[in-house]
């Protein structure tokens, strides 16, 4: 939906027009997004800089640049609320627009309570700035609508969710199955030889969560699958060997190259 031209005095001044062609140009949101990636580079920086120097504190020069990509963002907002004016929340673009006003007005709050509270060590104001950092990263998505390509990319990933979901239900069930198993039959184990040194076991299978993480790693590359084997072979049986090698290779040779199928 066109915006509505500003008028003055039935014609349409030089300023306005100027406003007006440079908002609906196609430059201007590949303008805002490159603005966009530039905050993010420098929220980067910004972190980098008090994890190198162990300081929860910025220097007045990261501050200044925060204030000045605020003021930024709120004059390319204002500019294409004035534009647009009744159609800024038209119905083709209303959810961009309403995430534009989310993210500029929680960047102002994020500004002013780093104002405000600039020497506070109150973990629940740092929380809350980091909080507001976040959202303001959340903006990147914005760049994905000017990228065709990666616009693309990102459809493809949520049109392939549903199927890669019911994979991955599969998965955690046959984890789960053979987690319990295993987790009773160590169990079982360490009550028969309470007197044993049995730490790689209770490691790796001292509860049901364990031996799930401990599975998972084994088909991820968190820990080599015979390292989480060998406690079973040497302290168990050796029975159990040939089990576990059905249960990776079911795993990595038809569950995950089904899952890189999908």
């Amino acid at each position: 939906e066109e915006p509505d031209m500003p008028v003055q005095g039935g014609r349409l001044s030089k300023l306005n027009k100027f406003v007006y062609r440079s908002v609906h140009s196609t430059n201007w949101d590949y303008w805002s997004g490159l603005l966009v990636l530039l905050n993010a580079v420098v929220l980067g920086v910004q972190t980098d800089w008090q994890a190198r120097h162990l300081s929860r504190s910025l220097p007045a020069i990261f501050r200044a640049i925060e204030i000045i990509f605020c003021f930024i963002f709120l004059i390319e907002l204002g500019l294409r609320v004035y534009v647009y004016r009744r159609s800024f929340f038209a119905r083709r673009h209303v959810i961009w627009h309403l995430l534009d006003c989310w993210w500029v007005g929680t960047q102002i709050i994020e500004q002013i309570v780093a104002l405000v509270f600039s020497k506070s060590e109150d973990r629940r104001i740092l929380g809350l700035l980091g909080i507001f950092q976040f959202i303001r990263l959340t903006r990147l998505v914005r760049v994905l609508r000017l990228i065709r390509e990666l616009r693309a990319l990102i459809i493809s990933v949520f049109d392939a969710i549903k199927h890669l979901t019911w994979a991955m239900v599969l998965f955690l069930l046959l984890m789960y199955f053979l987690g319990v198993y295993l987790t009773q039959l160590v169990l079982d184990h360490r009550i028969d030889n309470s007197g044993k040194d049995m730490q790689d076991l209770v490691l790796l299978y001292g509860s049901v969560g364990d031996t799930i993480l401990s599975l998972y790693q084994g088909v991820t590359g968190g820990v080599d699958w015979g390292d989480i084997l060998v406690p079973l072979r040497s302290q168990i049986s050796d029975a159990i060997t040939p089990f576990f090698m059905l249960y990776i290779a079911f795993v990595v040779l038809c569950m995950l190259n089904l899952v890189t199928g999908v």
